[in-house]
């Protein structure tokens, strides 16, 4: 078995974070996570002349785990089950917490979904960080492969901060609590169960 992961690349991470004072706890909620994207596609774009050119921070492997849990973490099951049999039992306004938090950060540039898993685009340094299986953790790079060759980078462990796990809430969003032992030393668990 396998859960879900936040995976961060922490080098590129820090740099964010030390020019604009954001903290790995704005990322224990998906409404936190959209936010701090929203905070680096614009810190990115600032950083060039260009105008509308800023990175996306955040991309997802699973658009069907984000609403399985997602919904369950709102306090509403998407499937009923009654005397054996199953059916589909749709909240709209979970639905809408959800798709806010997916689809609008998508279509303004913060999230991304590039290739087939988005631990290609932490390779390339096109995302900071992602949610995907805790088995991609082996695919999680050592250092990225930017556009310009000479400017492959070292990604740094985050064996000193431990990890978190998530915690079902009836609120908005899915909290993180803090782990005892992380599939990974630059890993995040977000556990389905």
């Amino acid at each position: 078995k396998s859960t879900e992961t936040l995976q961060i690349n922490a080098t590129d991470w820090q740099v964010f974070a030390d020019a604009t004072g954001s903290t790995l706890e704005e990322l224990s909620t998906i409404e936190g996570i959209t936010e701090v994207a929203q905070r680096y596609c614009e810190w990115t774009d600032a950083q060039t002349p260009e105008a509308d050119d800023g990175k996306p921070f955040f991309g997802r492997d699973s658009i069907a785990n984000y609403l399985l849990t997602g919904s369950k973490q709102l306090g509403h099951e998407i499937f009923a089950v009654k005397d054996g049999v199953c059916t589909p039992d749709i909240d709209k306004n979970t639905m809408r917490a959800l798709w806010d938090n997916y689809y609008v950060p998508f279509v303004n540039g913060y999230f991304s979904a590039e290739g087939r898993y988005r631990s290609d685009a932490i390779k390339t340094g096109d995302l900071i960080c992602y949610i995907g299986s805790s088995s991609s953790v082996v695919y999680f790079p050592s250092t990225i492969r930017r556009a310009i060759p000479s400017s492959s980078a070292p990604l740094r462990p985050r064996a000193s901060r431990g990890a978190f796990r998530a915690r079902r809430s009836k609120g908005r969003g899915s909290r993180l609590r803090k782990a005892t032992s992380a599939p990974s030393s630059h890993a995040s668990s977000f556990s389905n169960g």
